[in-house]
C-alpha cells in the first residue's frame, strides 16, 4: 500500500548505504504507487535489484514513467517488472547499461581516455546475450549494438575526453 511505500521509500533515499535488493513482488500496488516508487528512483543510490512483479498496472503511461525513474538510476542492474511487455527491451537496455557503467557517462569529472577501453570492452561482453524480444522487426538481435554506440558517444557528445 502506499502509505507503507512511503516512509520506506523516504528512508531509502536518505540512508541506503548498503541495501542492494528490494523485493516488492505482491504487495498490490497500482499505478499510483508505480508512479511514486518511479518519483524516487533517481534518488534512491546502491540498490542494485528492483523485484515489482506481480502488483497492478493499469495504464499505459505508468510504464513509461517506471522506464523514466529507472533512467535516472545509474545502480540499478536488475528490475522485474511485470505488464510492461512493450518497455521491456528498454528497461533491459537501461539495467544492462548500468551493470557497463553508465555512471562514467553521468559524471561532471573527465573520464582519462585510458579508461574507455576498459569500459567499451565490459559494455560488450554484459550487453551481447541479452536478446531484444523485438528483435527481427528492429533488425539487431542484442543491445550490444545499442549500449556500445551509446558508450562511444558519451565521450564524444558529452565532451569527456582528457
Amino acid at each position: 500500500q502506499l502509505e507503507d511505500l512511503r516512509p520506506l521509500l523516504c528512508t531509502l533515499t536518505e540512508f541506503n548505504t548498503t541495501l542492494s535488493v528490494l523485493d516488492l513482488n505482491n504487495n498490490a500496488f497500482e499505478d499510483e504507487g508505480f508512479r511514486y516508487i518511479a518519483s524516487m528512483l533517481p534518488r534512491i543510490q546502491g540498490l542494485q535489484k528492483l523485484y515489482l512483479l506481480n502488483n497492478a498496472i493499469r495504464q499505459k503511461t505508468t510504464g513509461r514513467i517506471i522506464l523514466d525513474g529507472i533512467q535516472g538510476n545509474t545502480s540499478i542492474r536488475a528490475m522485474e517488472l511485470n505488464n510492461t511487455a512493450m518497455l521491456y527491451s528498454d528497461i533491459q537496455r537501461v539495467t544492462a547499461m548500468n551493470r557497463a557503467g553508465r555512471v562514467l557517462l553521468k559524471t561532471e569529472h573527465h573520464i582519462p581516455t585510458s579508461v574507455w577501453p576498459t569500459v567499451l570492452s565490459r559494455a560488450n561482453r554484459i550487453a551481447w546475450h541479452i536478446e531484444y524480444p523485438d528483435a527481427k522487426e528492429r533488425g539487431s538481435g542484442n543491445l550490444a549494438h545499442d549500449i556500445l554506440y551509446a558508450f562511444l558517444h558519451g565521450p564524444l557528445l558529452l565532451n569527456r575526453w582528457q
